[in-house]
């Protein structure tokens, strides 16, 4: 990590990525993803919703509160590119039926 000076540090950065069907049978939010990898994460990925007629919510929340949403439509994906946050959290609330998707990261972090 570089601090604005051209003096870096010599802390390696990883990654490791994660994708995974979803599927919720009951609307609510449901947490997909908690970070117990590093305290600071930077992540980039996207959100596909393949049924349903309604658009679902994707909430990155930080210390239980959120920081960024993200909204969507049935049949479609969005692409994602968010920091510092430690939980993401899926709000199929007020919807009907089986909603289900796909979800894929990229974490990067230093140790």
């Amino acid at each position: 990590m570089c601090n604005g000076k051209s003096r870096c540090s010599t802390k390696n950065i990883f990654q490791d990525k994660v994708c995974i069907s979803w599927q919720v049978n009951t609307p609510g939010i449901n947490t997909i993803f908690t970070n117990n990898i590093a305290p600071i994460i930077f992540a980039t990925g996207y959100f596909k919703n393949d049924t349903g007629t309604d658009s679902i919510v994707v909430n990155f929340l930080r210390g239980g509160s959120t920081i960024e949403s993200l909204t969507v439509p049935p049949q479609s994906s969005v692409a994602f590119s968010e920091k510092l946050f430690d939980e993401i959290q899926i709000d199929t609330t007020g919807l009907t039926g089986v909603v289900e998707g796909e979800f894929c990261t990229t974490i990067r972090y230093s140790m």
